[in-house]
């Protein structure tokens, strides 16, 4: 494997905090007029792929990370977790001194997505890591006291057809067109240089997807970096319409419901409510399983699918429970006399409140400090505490709006106070429902 010129040339100045010119042509003495590539700045750490055509040189450098506080870098070819070739390094601090593992990982066949620690890609002589990555020592920070991270390693552009792979994953050669890379880091450390043992913590900082173009050429200049190009990042998350739809536009629905049984006409602009809402809720779905693909890899991605289908299914229960005729228990006044209610107009009202408070975890869990809206950005954007406070706010008054009105509405119908037919529930039971509509029912 090609060590090149890099293994055995010692840089007289320590590791800059970029890769300059004059370290990429150590490593390509031959062939720095012809390269390809560039540089990504991520959240944590910048990221170099260089190629002249047959080796790629990469680079992951943390630029404001000490390798004490290093736990792994991890850089995979790929658009997922279940989908991704990974390479993963980590440094081992002994005194004064650091030692830096490369591991060649494939995605976790039996998690969901591949979201779980990768597995080790071969163990055996001739197909280990050693045998496709090698380390370039030049490059690598080797003293604990640096206040930068920086490994590098070289690789064929194309490794074989010995390459271990598994079905379904990314492992085409390097090419010249562009090449999608997810990235991830974490603070904890594996605890052993030996890459078989090594057990691998979740990732607790950002994560992301992004690419990078190897067809552009990499520009060699002296003491100076090259220009890396402009970052591509996966887009913001479609938040927007979901939370307005479970933060203000469902509550007021149910808010309308609860309010009007014996003020007004309640039913139209209910329903009107939460076909806008439901809307939105189907949009937001289909936009994030569009960006994200369907793997519902985490909390956030599960509950969201949990979500839709049940949005779908009270969209059902709303419309046959319009066709039953409502009872004590869920009229104006709510008590447990009969009739007792039907069974779709119980479960349309129990469901709807369930998707309610799912939805407001599902703001949480997406709104929240190092949330999904802080992944998908990248680490670049935290949802402002302003805006979290206004959502918390918007929940408090909702629960103490309808739980106000329920407790009101019982202490009014205890005293026998008069209903207003507008709706048509203040009528006597057997003989209207919302519409106003006279139905009977046998007793």
């Amino acid at each position: 494997m090609l060590l090149l010129a890099a293994t055995v040339l010692a840089l007289a100045a320590a590791f800059a905090t970029a890769l300059t010119g004059p370290e990429v042509v150590a490593v390509f003495p031959s062939s720095s007029s012809s390269l390809k590539g560039g540089t990504i700045s991520l959240p944590r750490f910048d990221l170099s792929i260089i190629s002249n055509g047959t080796h790629a040189l990469y680079v992951a450098n943390a630029s404001s990370t000490s390798p004490t506080s290093v736990g792994w870098l991890g850089v995979g070819h790929g658009t997922a977790m279940g989908d991704a070739d990974f390479l993963l390094a980590w440094p081992t601090v002994s005194g004064s001194s650091v030692n830096w593992t490369l591991s060649h990982r494939l995605p976790n066949s039996n998690a969901l997505g591949g979201h779980a620690m990768p597995v080790l890609a071969s163990s055996s002589a001739g197909t280990s890591t050693s045998t496709f990555y090698t380390l370039v020592p030049a490059l690598t920070t080797s003293d604990s006291s640096s206040p930068f991270s920086s490994v590098a390693f070289t690789r064929l552009v194309d490794p074989g057809s010995t390459y271990p792979t598994a079905q379904g994953v990314t492992n085409a050669p390097l090419g010249s067109g562009t090449l999608d890379l997810i990235y991830a880091s974490s603070s904890r450390n594996p605890g052993t240089p030996n890459e078989g043992q090594a057990t691998f913590s979740q990732h607790n900082q950002p994560t992301g997807v992004t690419s990078l173009d190897m067809s552009a050429a990499y520009a060699v200049a002296a003491n100076a970096t090259s220009t890396p190009p402009p970052q591509t990042q996966q887009a913001p998350p479609p938040t927007a319409l979901g939370g307005l739809a479970f933060a203000i536009i469902v509550p007021l629905a149910i808010l309308t419901a609860r309010f009007g049984r014996e003020r007004f006409a309640w039913l139209p602009p209910h329903a009107a409510l939460q076909l806008l809402a439901a809307s939105m809720v189907i949009t937001t779905f289909a936009l994030a399983v569009s960006q994200t693909g369907n793997l519902f890899a985490d909390l956030h991605q599960r509950l969201g699918l949990v979500l839709f289908l049940l949005v779908v299914l009270q969209l059902l229960l709303g419309y046959l429970a319009h066709f039953t005729l409502p009872s004590a228990l869920t009229s104006c006044s709510p008590s447990l006399s009969r009739p007792r209610p039907s069974f779709a107009r119980a479960i349309h009202i129990l469901l709807g409140l369930t998707i309610l408070a799912l939805g407001w975890v599902q703001i949480h869990t997406g709104i929240k400090k190092g949330g999904e809206w802080y992944r998908a950005t990248l680490g670049m954007e935290e949802v402002p505490r302003a805006v979290r406070g206004v959502f918390w706010t918007l929940v408090g008054l909702f629960v103490l709006a309808y739980v106000g009105e329920w407790v009101a509405a019982i202490r009014r119908g205890m005293r026998g106070g008069k209903k207003v037919a507008a709706n048509g529930e203040a009528l006597p039971l057997h003989e209207a429902g919302e519409g106003g509509r006279k139905r009977s029912r046998r007793t």
